[in-house]
């Protein structure tokens, strides 16, 4: 009988399209690992700021790497942006078209620009430097005081909300250079108001940094030598 042969035919090409539908999917999804490495010039007193796909922006250090695992690329460009201030760039980390077939990618940042690599070894000009003709600054506030569980570090700078700093972190913000900030600090049942960032003052630089203490708030421009400008203050 004929209705059986044309019954099994029909269900083999059934069969065969959903095959070829579920190995065209999994053919565009790929996973990639994408690891950044800081190999800017060692004597620079500039950090080098990474984000990652809309993510908060971070420090990362000289000779250190950042490392995304088991990217799902999906036919999708993935997009980072570094700041080394005065420069400032966006580049895709992957790219669909040129980076497709391969499984690690490899970002070298220097200070003529980003280089790429497949295997880490032969490195490739992709994205220069663009120079930002407007300088900036960023403010990085570290939380150096002593342990104490009952009582954290409130923050509040220039027109933003308030938030609680923990022990041993970071909050960093970056301005235009004549832009003055103005910080707001309580550690109850202390408090103070200082300038974060002066015009005046730290005119020229491009990182100023505080380090603030049991006994009031440390400055400095390269992360290294303190000296203290702001004391704290009580009701």
């Amino acid at each position: 009988m004929p209705f059986p042969h044309c019954f099994f035919f029909t269900f083999f090409l059934l069969f065969l399209s959903f095959h070829f539908l579920i190995t065209s999917a999994l053919g565009r999804s790929q996973n990639v690992t994408i690891e950044i490495r800081n190999d800017l010039p060692t004597k620079t007193q500039v950090q080098l700021q990474l984000g990652c796909n809309k993510s908060s922006y971070f420090f990362l250090k000289l000779g250190h790497h950042y490392t995304i695992h088991n990217l799902n690329t999906e036919d999708q460009d993935f997009e980072c942006s570094a700041t080394w201030l005065p420069y400032f760039t966006e580049w895709e980390a992957y790219k669909a078209k040129r980076d497709k077939g391969h499984h690690t990618v490899y970002w070298s940042i220097r200070n003529y620009g980003f280089y790429q690599s497949f295997d880490g070894s032969k490195w490739m000009l992709v994205e220069p430097w663009p120079y930002s003709h407007k300088p900036h600054t960023v403010v990085d506030i570290l939380n150096d005081l002593p342990n104490n569980p009952k009582v954290q570090l409130e923050l509040r700078c220039d027109e933003g909300s308030s938030f609680y700093l923990k022990l041993g972190h970071r909050h960093n913000h970056t301005l235009t250079a004549d832009q003055d900030s103005e910080c707001t600090a309580m550690w109850l049942p202390w408090f103070t108001t200082w300038d974060a960032y002066h015009a005046v003052r730290d005119k020229g630089h491009h990182s100023v940094y505080w380090s603030v203490r049991k006994d009031g708030f440390y400055h400095s421009w390269d992360g290294s030598n303190w000296k203290l400008l702001e004391d704290w203050y009580s009701e």
